[in-house]
């Protein structure tokens, strides 16, 4: 399912949209320049030769649809805690499914979730550069290459 995520190791959120029950996330693939640079970091400190990742022209760019979704939420990478139990069902680094996970059970609990709906519940995270995005659905994500990024977003192409 995430062969198009393998292979890279960095993905930046470009875009994300929900509407009626439909989750869209687009994401752009960080590549590493082949140009390093020093830092200045703070307090005078500095990292040396460091190389920029950058979204260019070869970065792949990706588009993951989540429907039926009952619950989302997404979180700054620098504020996100591992769980602590839990399994992942999806052994990808960049999106996991997850199963018996504590956002999974505080969604259930503290929504009618539970009661109005029959199906049984998924929680995937995709685990991006920047951002966590936990989505708990009652389907499996789709996911497709956008080919045209630029002219998909110019002429809001679906």
């Amino acid at each position: 399912m995430s062969d198009l995520l393998a292979g890279a190791q960095w993905w930046f959120l470009q875009r994300l949209e929900y509407k009626e029950a439909l989750l869209k996330v687009e994401i752009a693939e960080g590549i590493t320049s082949s140009s390093a640079k020093d830092v200045e970091i703070s307090n005078g400190l500095s990292v040396k030769r460091a190389s920029p990742i950058e979204i260019t022209e070869k970065s792949k760019h990706v588009r993951i649809k989540f429907s039926h979704v009952l619950a989302h939420q997404v979180t700054d990478e620098s504020y996100w805690a591992a769980e602590a139990g839990g399994t992942t069902e999806i052994d990808g680094l960049i999106l996991c499914q997850h199963i018996d996970s504590a956002y999974l059970e505080y969604v259930a609990k503290n929504s009618l979730i539970d009661d109005l709906v029959d199906d049984p519940l998924c929680h995937y995270s995709l685990n991006l550069a920047d951002d966590i995005i936990d989505v708990v659905t009652t389907a499996k994500p789709s996911i497709e290459l956008i080919l045209n990024p630029i002219l998909n977003h110019q002429f809001n192409l679906k």
